[in-house]
Formats: structure tokens, sequence, C-alpha cells
């Protein structure tokens, strides 16, 4: 019996034979089973994680079945309100990863844990300090996003972002400010409202992204930052 993914098997994911049975751990044989169909059953593994269903297998004399089963992880469900009613007639909208855009009042099922959501800023408007959502197994989590009118649209300024080393460039290290789309190392950002803007760094497999930042856009002028990835 296999049982993945690891995290799941960390977690406490076993299995044995329907009844009052021992648990055996993932990559562990059974043996001296009497032949014909035999159900399976499967071990909690916490609230992080769902289960599988019970399952059929047949045990043929003299022969090994082999049994791969698929732990899921746990969701929740996440409803966001855009405010105010302007910048919602305005076209904003929300989304979480590579999910669809929303709008506003609608939920989306994710995975238990922490996500940040992305928002589509009309020109005119600018997003307030949205920091990441819990999602907690079985619940509902709420969540407001704010905008704020701006006197001019947003432009001004220029940003760009530098991402060292090239080995986490290539494995899809990537940046973005504001809540906005990803973008590839030293890519630039024009037309930027003068002040300050939040640069975040995207988290890839075997690298531990750089922490946030806060960098100053000057008016008619540009702001150039560096982001480090150093590897796990």
């Amino acid at each position: 019996m296999n049982i993945q993914p690891e995290g799941a098997v960390r977690s406490g994911a076993r299995w044995r034979f329907a009844g009052p049975y021992i648990w055996y751990n993932s990559g562990e044989t059974a043996t001296g089973i009497i032949t014909g169909q035999r159900e399976l059953e499967f071990h909690d593994a916490g609230a992080s994680w769902e289960k599988p269903s019970n399952q059929t297998v047949n045990i043929a004399g003299g022969q090994t079945a082999t049994v791969t089963v698929t732990y899921r992880p746990a969701s929740g469900t996440l409803n966001v309100t855009i405010e105010p009613n302007e910048a919602i007639r305005a076209g904003t909208q929300w989304k979480v990863g590579d999910r669809p855009w929303k709008r506003s009042g609608e939920s989306e099922s994710l995975p238990a844990g922490q996500h940040r959501i992305e928002v589509s800023v009309p020109q005119g408007w600018a997003l307030s300090a949205l920091g990441p959502v819990n999602i907690t197994a079985g619940q509902q989590t709420l969540a407001t996003v704010t905008l704020r009118r701006v006197e001019e649209p947003l432009r001004g300024g220029q940003l760009r972002v530098r991402i060292e080393p090239q080995e986490a460039v290539a494995a899809g290290a990537k940046w973005r400010t504001d809540g906005g789309p990803w973008q590839d190392s030293n890519a630039s950002i024009p037309s930027l409202s003068a002040g300050q803007h939040r640069v975040e760094y995207k988290n890839i497999d075997k690298w531990t992204a750089p922490p946030p930042e806060t960098v100053n856009v000057p008016a008619g002028g540009s702001a150039i930052t560096t982001g480090r990835y150093n590897r796990r």
C-alpha cells in the first residue's frame, strides 16, 4: 500500500483491513491474508487532510496486490466583499492563485492554510493594505477588500526589480507589487503613482523567497531593488 502525498503520511496517514486490525504505514505489505475481496480503511491524518473513502481490493493466492491512495488537503471557503460599491462598478474583481476572477460577494473553495488575495485595481483607484487570509477546513472565511479613489491615474514613476540568483529565476522566481500580476526578473512597471509600494516575491520549490519590502517610487523617476532567493 502506497499513501500519498508525503505530507499526509507525516501527519499520520495509515491503512488497515476494515475491522479491529492493526494499522500499517505507507509502503508496508500485509502477508498471510485470506484470499478474496477485502475492504480497506484509512486513518485520519489531522484536520489538514481528507482521508480517502474505504476501498475494496481483491486478494489472489500467491500474488501481491498493490494499491495507491491519495489524501487530499482539507478545504474551506473564502468569501470576499469589495468596498466601496463605486469600486465594484469600476470593475474591481478578486481571485486566489491561478483560479478565475470573481466578483464581490462570491466564494472560492480553497485548501486549508494561508492564501493571498489578488485584486484587479481599476485606473483611478488604489488598493489599501491587504495581508494573507487563513482558511480553516470546513469553515467559511470572510474577507473585505477596500479601495480608495486617487485624484490622478496611477502614474508618475517606474519600478524595476532584479531577482537573484539566476538559478532561482530559472526555477520560476517572480515578483509583483501591490497585489498585481507576477512579473519576471528585471521587468519594469511604468506609470506607478509616486510614493511607497509593496513588493513581494513568489514562493517556489526548493527556494526561500525574500521577505516582502516597501519601495519608494519617486515622481518622474525610477526605483530599482533586488530580491535574493536562498536555496533550501
